[in-house]
């Protein structure tokens, strides 16, 4: 790629950084999605102590497979398609290029990985899921959408721009 970075690295890297994050967050995930999903509606200790005493330790996990699934296909979708449409968009659309590239992937990632979100979800929240491949799968990804793409574009916008810039001043730096 541009920046000298083989497609292997960066899918080597993502995916392990992928099962390290899922690793660390599933039981922040697993208590927020059981918090929500309670009923009556429990605080954030109260479904900790609940998970601890149902489940043991490893109910702060469950949710972890389709966790791995779901972040790992989103990632696999969203840097091809980034690196990829980032030198398109920075000629069409120039400082706002990055964004729009981010916009087209997360899209995209969102639309692809949203059955295995929906599962990941329902799992950590109440403990079980049905397996469906019709359009339930797909609850809630018009909500993902409008966070995600939001979040990429703003992002990827602001951090592509802000690396050119930085760049720019150590090369001039360095003279």
């Amino acid at each position: 790629t541009e920046r000298g970075h083989s497609k292997s690295a960066i899918m080597g890297a993502s995916a392990l950084s992928t099962f390290i994050y899922v690793s660390a967050l599933t039981p922040f995930d697993v208590v927020k999605n059981f918090s929500i999903a309670s009923f009556p509606p429990r605080t954030s200790l109260e479904s900790f102590r609940h998970i601890i005493s149902e489940n043991k330790v490893r109910g702060l996990w469950r949710g972890f497979f389709p966790g791995i699934v779901s972040n790992a296909t989103s990632n696999m979708v969203y840097y091809p398609i980034y690196e990829s449409a980032r030198p398109w968009a920075d000629k069409y659309f120039g400082s706002l290029g990055s964004g729009v590239a981010g916009v087209l992937a997360r899209a995209a990632s969102v639309a692809v990985s949203s059955p295995a979100e929906r599962i990941k979800t329902s799992v950590q929240g109440t403990g079980a899921a049905t397996i469906v491949f019709n359009w339930k799968a797909f609850t809630g990804l018009q909500a993902t959408l409008y966070r995600d793409i939001m979040f990429s574009g703003a992002f990827f916008l602001i951090m592509e721009n802000l690396y050119k810039k930085l760049s720019e001043q150590e090369v001039v730096g360095a003279r």
